[in-house]
Protein backbone atom coordinates (compact mmCIF):
# COMPACT_ATOMS: atom_id res chain seq x y z
CA UNK A 1 0.00 0.00 0.00
CA UNK A 2 2.98 2.36 0.35
CA UNK A 3 3.48 4.33 -2.69
CA UNK A 4 5.91 3.71 -5.72
CA UNK A 5 8.65 6.65 -4.15
CA UNK A 6 8.85 4.98 -0.76
CA UNK A 7 9.25 1.36 -1.50
CA UNK A 8 12.37 2.98 -4.49
CA UNK A 9 14.00 5.10 -1.49
CA UNK A 10 13.46 2.18 1.06
CA UNK A 11 14.90 -0.51 -1.89
CA UNK A 12 17.80 2.21 -2.35
CA UNK A 13 18.78 2.70 0.87
CA UNK A 14 19.07 -1.16 1.42
CA UNK A 15 21.08 -1.78 -1.53
CA UNK A 16 23.81 1.20 -0.51
CA UNK A 17 24.00 -0.30 2.92
CA UNK A 18 24.40 -3.94 1.38
CA UNK A 19 27.56 -2.33 -1.12
CA UNK A 20 28.89 -0.34 1.23
CA UNK A 21 29.04 -3.07 3.88
CA UNK A 22 28.23 -1.26 6.75
CA UNK A 23 24.77 -0.72 9.16
CA UNK A 24 24.04 -3.95 7.72
CA UNK A 25 21.90 -4.87 10.99
CA UNK A 26 20.19 -1.31 11.16
CA UNK A 27 16.72 -1.58 10.09
CA UNK A 28 15.61 0.31 7.40
CA UNK A 29 13.66 3.74 7.93
CA UNK A 30 9.94 3.72 6.27
CA UNK A 31 10.18 7.55 6.52
CA UNK A 32 11.15 8.82 2.80
CA UNK A 33 12.53 12.04 3.58
CA UNK A 34 14.84 10.16 6.50
CA UNK A 35 15.82 7.55 3.60
CA UNK A 36 16.40 10.10 1.35
CA UNK A 37 18.86 11.71 3.94
CA UNK A 38 20.71 8.54 4.37
CA UNK A 39 20.88 7.57 0.82
CA UNK A 40 22.80 11.26 -0.23
CA UNK A 41 24.69 10.99 3.22
CA UNK A 42 26.40 7.42 1.64
CA UNK A 43 26.98 9.07 -1.70
CA UNK A 44 29.15 11.73 -0.65
CA UNK A 45 30.55 9.69 2.00
CA UNK A 46 31.27 7.53 -0.58
CA UNK A 47 32.60 10.25 -3.49
CA UNK A 48 34.86 12.07 -0.42
CA UNK A 49 36.10 8.41 0.06
CA UNK A 50 37.13 8.03 -3.83
CA UNK A 51 38.37 11.53 -3.79
CA UNK A 52 41.06 10.24 -0.63
CA UNK A 53 42.08 6.92 -2.77
CA UNK A 54 42.31 9.62 -5.78
CA UNK A 55 44.71 12.25 -3.89
CA UNK A 56 46.78 9.24 -2.58
CA UNK A 57 47.21 7.69 -5.77
CA UNK A 58 48.86 11.27 -7.13
CA UNK A 59 51.11 11.14 -4.24
CA UNK A 60 52.34 7.91 -4.28
CA UNK A 61 52.91 8.62 -8.31
CA UNK A 62 54.96 11.61 -7.47
CA UNK A 63 57.02 10.12 -4.89
CA UNK A 64 57.55 7.32 -7.51
CA UNK A 65 58.85 9.83 -10.25
CA UNK A 66 60.87 11.91 -7.75
CA UNK A 67 62.79 9.01 -7.25
CA UNK A 68 62.72 7.84 -10.52
CA UNK A 69 64.69 11.31 -11.62
CA UNK A 70 66.80 11.16 -8.76
CA UNK A 71 68.29 7.45 -9.71
CA UNK A 72 68.68 9.28 -13.29
CA UNK A 73 70.55 12.36 -12.04
CA UNK A 74 72.64 9.48 -10.11
CA UNK A 75 73.32 7.34 -12.47
CA UNK A 76 74.85 10.14 -15.39
CA UNK A 77 76.71 11.74 -12.42
CA UNK A 78 78.84 8.08 -11.90
CA UNK A 79 79.06 8.27 -15.50
CA UNK A 80 80.51 11.32 -15.62
CA UNK A 81 82.89 10.75 -12.66
CA UNK A 82 84.12 7.84 -14.23
CA UNK A 83 84.11 9.59 -18.08
CA UNK A 84 86.33 12.12 -16.47
CA UNK A 85 87.74 9.68 -14.40
CA UNK A 86 87.85 11.63 -10.90
CA UNK A 87 89.55 10.13 -7.69
CA UNK A 88 87.35 8.35 -5.15
CA UNK A 89 87.61 10.73 -2.62
CA UNK A 90 86.49 13.71 -5.17
CA UNK A 91 83.68 10.94 -6.36
CA UNK A 92 82.60 10.56 -2.66
CA UNK A 93 82.40 14.12 -2.39
CA UNK A 94 80.03 14.65 -5.58
CA UNK A 95 77.74 11.46 -3.89
CA UNK A 96 77.35 13.18 -0.55
CA UNK A 97 76.42 16.50 -2.30
CA UNK A 98 74.10 15.27 -4.85
CA UNK A 99 72.92 12.80 -1.77
CA UNK A 100 72.46 16.28 0.46
CA UNK A 101 71.33 18.41 -2.56
CA UNK A 102 68.26 15.40 -2.95
CA UNK A 103 67.19 15.11 0.85
CA UNK A 104 67.29 19.59 1.14
CA UNK A 105 64.75 19.73 -1.54
CA UNK A 106 62.75 16.76 -0.61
Amino acid sequence: SDSFTDKFFYCLWWGLQQLSSYGQNLQTSTFVWETSFCIVISIIGLVLFAHLIGNMQTYLQSITSRLEQWRLKRRDTEEWMRHRQLPEHQRERVRRFVQYKWLATR
